[in-house]
C-alpha cells in the first residue's frame, strides 16, 4: 500500500498500490455511502440478507451410529461423507432414498403418529362429562340409580354411605353374574 485515501463523512476508502488500479473499497461499519453512489447502500443491504446463509443446505448432518444403523459404513473415507466433527454430512437425497429403503413403513409411521397427536389435541379442548357409574358394578349401580333415585343423603345413597362404597371401589366385590347362587 503506497496510499490510503478516505471519503469525508462514508465509508468509502481508495487505496493506492503497487498496481495500475487504485482499489475502491467500502466499509459500511465506518460511515454511509457517499450521494454520488446510493447503489452501495442497497447492494450491502442484500449482504447483509443472504449473510447467514449455509453451504451445507443439501446436505445432512449424520453421526457414526446413524451410519451403522444405515449399514452405510463402508462409505467412511469416501468422497460420499464429508467428515465434520463427530460426524459425517452427507447428500440430503442419498439419506431419503437409503432411509426409506432401510425402513420402508417411516412415513406411514409419522402420518399416524401425526393423526393420533392431531386428535389427542382436539380431545383436550371438549368438556369432559363425569361419570356417575363407578368403575366397579357399574350394571348394579345403574340399576339402583333407576329404582332409587339420586338421593344426596348419605344414609340413602350406597356410593357415599362408608359402609357400602367399597362395593363400588374394590373389585373383590364385583359382582359375578355367570356363576351359580
Amino acid at each position: 500500500i503506497n496510499n490510503l485515501a478516505v471519503v469525508e463523512n462514508s465509508g468509502v476508502i481508495f487505496v493506492a498500490q503497487e498496481q495500475h488500479r487504485i482499489g475502491a473499497y467500502y466499509v459500511p461499519s465506518v460511515g454511509i455511502a457517499p450521494k454520488w453512489c446510493p447503489f452501495l447502500d442497497s447492494m450491502t443491504e442484500e449482504l447483509e440478507e443472504s449473510k447467514y446463509k449455509s453451504i451445507y443446505v443439501d446436505y445432512k448432518f449424520v453421526s457414526r451410529d446413524e451410519l451403522e444403523a444405515l449399514g452405510l459404513e463402508h462409505l467412511i473415507g469416501s468422497n460420499i461423507l464429508k467428515p465434520y466433527m463427530h460426524g459425517y454430512f452427507m447428500d440430503i437425497k442419498l439419506y431419503r432414498r437409503v432411509r426409506s429403503i432401510v425402513d420402508p413403513d417411516a412415513y406411514d409411521k409419522f402420518l399416524k403418529s401425526k393423526t393420533e397427536q392431531q386428535i389427542a389435541e382436539q380431545r383436550t379442548g371438549r368438556i369432559k362429562v363425569a361419570s356417575k357409574l363407578p368403575n366397579v358394578n357399574k350394571a348394579y349401580a345403574n340399576y339402583l340409580l333407576q329404582t332409587k333415585g339420586e338421593e344426596q343423603d348419605t344414609d340413602l345413597n350406597p356410593f357415599v354411605d362408608p359402609r357400602f362404597s367399597s362395593m363400588f371401589k374394590d373389585d373383590d366385590f364385583k359382582i359375578d353374574f355367570s356363576g351359580d347362587k
